[in-house]
C-alpha cells in the first residue's frame, strides 16, 4: 500500500471534522449570534408585517445581556504572574511575566479576549490563538496572539476534554485567493499555482447575500472561480490553506550543570557555620519566602510557612539515645545497686536478730544475778544500757544507708559492744 500524501491526510481530516453534526452546530449557533446582534426579522417578515399593518422594529433584550456578561469578564485586564520554583528563581519568573505582559500589549489582548469572549456567549466557543509572526519586528518575529473564528476551527470528533487537550489533530482552515498564498508562501510558488479549487458553500447563515436588511457584515467562504483578484486587477480562484496541530511525542532531557563555588563563596559558607550564621538567619528566610508569597498574590504566609518564633518555642527538646555502651553501664549500675539493697536489707535484719539476743542476755543475766546474790537489781539500769544498745543500732543503719548510696565502696564492718553491769552484794548480809 502506497503511503498517502501529506495532503491526502489533511483532506480526509477536514472530511472527518466537516460533518453533518458539525454543520448542524454551525447553523444553529450562527442563527442565535444573529438573533444577539438584532438580526431577529428578514426582509420578507418585515414586508408580510407592513403589509398587515403592524410594526417592523425590535426590542432587543438580548443584547445588553451579553454586554453585561462580556463587561464582567473583561472588566479587568488579566494579571501575568510567574512563579518561580524556588527562591533562586525569582528573577528568570520575573522575565516571563513581563514577556506575558508585552506579548498581551502588543498583541492588543484586551480587543481579542473580549471578541473570545463574545464568541463564547453567541456561539458557544471562543478561541485565542498564540502563534509566531515572522515578519515583525523588521524579520526576527513576534510572538503574538489572535482570534480565530470558530467556524474556522475543526477540532477531532473524538476529542472529549473540555479545552481539547485529548484532540489527536486540530485543523484551521482559512480560504484565500492564490496570489496571497503565494506572497505568503513564495518557495512553493509552482504547486500553488498548479492546485484547483474546490467548489464548496461556506457561507453558515440562512440569510442570501442580497437581503436588504442585513446588518452583520457575512463572510464568504464559496471557492467560486471569480472570488479572488489577483495584482493585475483579474480576477482569479480561490484555494484552501489548512493548519494542521498534530501532537508529537518530544523527549524531554534533565541537564544539571554542576558550578562548584568559588573562593569567596566557600568562605562565606564557613562564616555561616549554621542556620543562626551571622550572615543569613532563620527571621531573614522567613521574610524573604513571605515577601515572595506576598508577589505571588497569596495572603496567608501562615499556611505554608512558620515564623522562626513560634517554631522554636513548640519544639520539643530531642532526647539524646542512649548508646550501646550506656545501656550495657546502666545495666551493670542498676545490678549493683540491686545486690546493695539486698546486702542492706540482710545486715539490717541481722542487727536486729543480734539486738533482741542481747536483750534476752541482758535479762537473763539480770535474773542470774538475783538468785545467786539475792540483790536487788536495777531494771531502770538494765532499760537505760537497753536503750543506749538501741541507739547504736540505729546508728548502724544510718551508717548502712550512708554505705548503699555509694555502691563501689567495701563494707564496713560492725563493730561489737560489750555493756558491763556492775553488780554489788547486798550489805545487809
Amino acid at each position: 500500500m502506497a503511503k498517502k500524501k501529506k495532503v491526502d491526510q489533511i483532506r480526509e481530516l477536514y472530511n472527518l471534522s466537516s460533518n453533518w453534526t458539525r454543520s448542524q452546530w454551525q447553523f444553529i449557533n450562527q442563527k442565535g449570534y444573529e438573533f444577539a446582534h438584532d438580526e431577529q426579522l428578514s426582509y420578507d417578515e418585515k414586508t408580510a408585517l407592513q403589509d398587515q399593518g403592524m410594526p417592523t422594529f425590535t426590542i432587543n433584550r438580548i443584547l445588553p445581556v451579553v454586554e453585561m456578561l462580556n463587561f464582567y469578564a473583561t472588566a479587568n485586564s488579566p494579571r501575568w504572574q510567574a512563579i518561580g520554583v524556588e527562591g533562586s528563581d525569582s528573577d528568570v519568573a520575573a522575565v516571563f511575566s513581563d514577556l506575558s505582559d508585552y506579548i498581551w500589549n502588543l498583541s492588543d489582548g484586551s480587543a481579542l479576549y473580549s471578541n473570545a469572549i463574545n464568541d463564547a456567549i453567541c456561539k458557544s466557543i471562543g478561541y485565542i490563538l498564540v502563534t509566531v509572526d515572522t515578519d515583525m519586528d523588521n524579520g526576527m518575529g513576534e510572538v503574538v496572539l489572535q482570534q480565530p473564528e470558530p467556524f474556522d476551527i475543526y477540532v477531532d470528533p473524538k476529542s472529549r476534554d473540555m479545552m481539547f487537550k485529548d484532540a489527536s489533530y486540530v485543523l484551521i482552515r482559512k480560504v484565500l485567493p492564490k496570489s496571497h498564498i503565494v506572497k505568503l508562501f513564495p518557495q512553493y510558488k509552482r504547486k500553488i499555482n498548479s492546485a484547483s479549487s474546490l467548489e464548496t458553500d461556506g457561507s453558515y447563515s440562512e440569510r442570501a447575500l442580497s437581503d436588504r436588511e442585513q446588518k452583520l457584515f457575512l463572510r464568504d467562504d464559496s471557492n467560486a472561480e471569480d472570488m479572488g483578484v489577483d495584482s493585475e486587477g483579474q480576477h482569479e480562484p480561490t484555494l484552501e490553506l489548512f493548519e494542521l496541530y498534530e501532537k508529537v511525542k518530544i523527549s524531554y532531557m534533565n541537564v544539571f550543570y554542576r558550578i562548584p563555588p568559588d573562593k569567596e563563596q566557600l568562605e562565606a559558607i564557613k562564616l555561616q557555620g549554621s542556620a543562626n550564621g551571622p550572615i543569613v538567619n532563620l527571621n531573614n528566610i522567613y521574610n524573604t519566602l513571605a515577601r515572595i508569597m506576598e508577589n505571588a498574590g497569596l495572603k496567608d504566609v501562615a499556611a505554608h510557612f512558620t515564623d522562626p518564633r513560634i517554631g522554636m518555642q513548640n519544639m520539643r527538646p530531642k532526647q539524646k539515645q542512649p548508646t550501646e555502651f550506656e545501656k550495657v553501664s546502666q545495666i551493670q549500675t542498676q545490678q549493683k545497686a540491686a545486690e546493695a539493697q539486698m546486702n542492706y536489707e540482710n545486715r539490717l535484719r541481722e542487727l536486729e536478730l543480734k539486738y533482741q539476743r542481747m536483750i534476752l542476755d541482758f535479762e537473763t543475766k539480770a535474773k542470774e544475778l538475783e538468785l545467786k546474790y539475792a540483790a536487788d537489781i536495777d531494771e531502770k539500769a538494765i532499760r537505760r544500757a537497753s536503750l543506749e544498745q538501741k541507739g547504736f543500732s540505729d546508728t548502724n543503719k544510718q551508717m548502712l544507708d550512708a554505705a548503699t548510696k555509694n555502691i563501689l565502696q567495701p563494707e564496713q564492718p560492725v563493730s561489737s559492744t560489750t555493756i558491763a553491769i556492775d553488780v554489788e552484794p547486798d550489805q545487809r548480809k
